[in-house]
């Protein structure tokens, strides 16, 4: 009789998600070590905001190929699979590179999508596009290296992750600080500049982990328990489009928050002051998107299900309870004044939006958690749909409150933002109780309560 793996320890299931939640933290880190060069130079409101503009629009662009990470770990369980997703990842990155290269580079365009649609300020939107610029093969690089790590997480290579991001963050670190200090006039471009350059090592370094892997003949020629999604074109589209989807609409809610933010009172004051604090919520909850990879590559049955299970609600109430402690205490001045070097009113707007943000950490471990088990059963279009219902609630209550109030719009966002993500995780916890059910009996376990 074969016999059973043995069941992860919680340590063990927190060595695989070390490397991932360090990776997610450093990236989310990489935000704040731009802020705090470009609050330094003169006229930090417009820099800022021009710079969270591009960020954001950036961002935008790579939204499809974020999901070629859970895809690939799911995916590419044989050589077939392998070969099918690699062309289908490069087909995408392709179309996007050339996407962005219209909107950013025709002027005409430029000005339509993002100060006609969007409407931000126009000297917000002109600031913005020198990093765009820059920033144009973002996408692809990004598609790269998320396809890529998701073939190492899948066989359990983690930790060269965690070193790629680290040797990202030091190459922004060093466009920073050289950048402000050689062209202080050009600092939207510098900052533009050092993300492009970052995730262009941090993108080397996983292909060639990745490549070396796959010539050890980790995959087999062919797996009999391969998904559908990896077999055909349709099949892989089937998949992989409502993820698509998904993260396009997360990642949507942040430039047209934005945008709802410039309709609103004190709209540059807004725009330089919330995307600060967002970045700092990133610095504490990055890492806990990185759950959904581990229920997607560890649950295998009901005992690894309640490992994970437990290990989610600990590392997501650590760190909203983090991110409490810095929200509700001097730390927030210390960290937002003395480290990022708000000053006045945007200081006082960043530190106040963080308060409401507290227990967004919590939310999106649990988001991320019931993502992985819906991912892990193919049902890759409820997480869409419950991505959308965030995007309603978010981008909808922000452009429909800040025009009837007097409110500053970075409150309104910082009220509804929690709220939004609240209906996500109801939903998709409401959905994955079925595929929490089919865990227990596949393995002919009859369930206990679901949580």
């Amino acid at each position: 009789m074969k016999s059973q793996p043995k069941t992860p320890s919680l340590g063990e299931i927190g060595v695989f998600f070390l490397p991932l939640a360090l990776s997610g933290l450093m990236l989310s880190a990489g935000q704040p070590i731009v802020h705090a060069g470009l609050a330094r130079l003169d006229s930090p409101e417009l820099i800022l905001a021009a710079y969270g503009m591009a960020f954001y629009a950036a961002v935008l662009l790579e939204a499809p190929i974020i999901m070629l990470l859970p895809a690939a770990n799911a995916l590419v369980t044989d050589e077939h699979n392998y070969r099918l997703t690699s062309r289908c990842m490069w087909a995408i990155n392709i179309f996007l590179t050339v996407a962005a290269a219209v909107v950013t580079l025709i002027v005409p365009v430029y000005r339509f999508v993002f100060i006609a649609v969007m409407q931000f300020p126009t000297e917000v939107a002109e600031a913005a596009r020198p990093a765009l610029c820059v920033l144009l093969l973002w996408p692809a690089l990004i598609g790269i290296r998320r396809y890529y790590n998701g073939i190492l997480v899948r066989f359990g290579r983690t930790a060269i992750i965690g070193w790629a991001t680290a040797a990202r963050v030091v190459m922004m670190i060093l466009v920073t600080v050289m950048g402000i200090s050689w062209f202080p006039e050009h600092g939207v471009m510098v900052g533009g500049a050092a993300l492009m350059l970052g995730v262009f090592v941090d993108t080397t370094m996983a292909v060639v982990a990745a490549r070396i892997l796959l010539k050890q003949g980790v995959l087999p020629a062919h797996s009999e328990d391969s998904p559908a999604g990896g077999r055909t074109v349709v099949g892989f589209v089937r998949f992989f489009v409502p993820l698509a989807l998904t993260s396009t609409l997360r990642i949507v809610a942040r430039p047209l928050m934005l945008s709802g933010i410039a309709r609103g009172a004190a709209p540059v004051l807004s725009m330089a002051a919330f995307p600060v604090a967002l970045g700092t919520l990133s610095l504490v909850d990055g890492q806990l998107q990185m759950l959904q990879q581990v229920v997607v590559a560890r649950v295998r049955d009901p005992a690894t299900y309640q490992v994970v299970r437990r290990f989610t609600w600990i590392v997501s109430m650590g760190c909203a309870a983090l991110l409490s402690l810095v929200s509700f205490t001097a730390l927030g001045d210390w960290y937002h004044g003395g480290i990022i070097g708000l000053r006045g009113e945007v200081l006082a707007a960043a530190n106040l939006s963080l308060v409401f943000l507290a227990v967004a950490p919590l939310l999106t471990g649990l988001q991320a958690y019931n993502q992985g088990l819906l991912i892990r059963s193919g049902k890759t279009v409820s997480v869409n749909v419950a991505a959308f219902f965030n995007l309603l609630i978010l981008v909808g209550m922000i452009n429909a409150v800040v025009v009837r109030t007097e409110l500053s719009a970075y409150l309104v966002a910082a009220i509804f933002m929690p709220l939004a993500l609240l209906a996500e995780v109801g939903l998709l916890y409401w959905w994955s109780r079925p595929a929490v059910a089919s865990i227990h009996d596949e393995c002919r376990v009859v369930p206990g309560r679901l949580g």
